[in-house]
């Protein structure tokens, strides 16, 4: 099953804050796998992108096994809002154009 996502994460010793919109694929009730993913800053300009097991642009590198998006909220300083596929699928289409490789 596929899940999509926004991921909110408060990251106090780099100061600061990351953001990410995800495609994750459900591996069991506790556990997903990034299929891809959107990195934006704070101000929510897109600054990278993840498929295929790589990296394009500035974003940082998934776990192979991510927490199930349920799970998210039991984290500290971590929030997550689920999206439907047709806004994840709009949000890729504009990080595509910026990253085309």
């Amino acid at each position: 099953m596929k899940h999509y996502v926004r991921i909110h994460y408060q990251v106090p010793e780099l100061g600061g804050e990351l953001l990410n919109i995800a495609e994750l694929e459900e591996l069991s009730a506790d556990a997903c796998t990034m299929v891809r993913m959107i990195e934006l800053d704070p101000s929510e300009t897109i600054t990278g992108i993840f498929i295929d097991g790589r990296v394009i642009g500035q974003a940082n590198e998934p776990m192979d096994t991510v927490p199930h998006p349920d799970a998210y909220n039991n984290f500290e300083g971590i929030t997550a809002t689920r999206l439907s596929q047709e806004a994840f699928e709009g949000l890729w289409e504009e990080a595509r154009a910026k990253f085309p490789g």
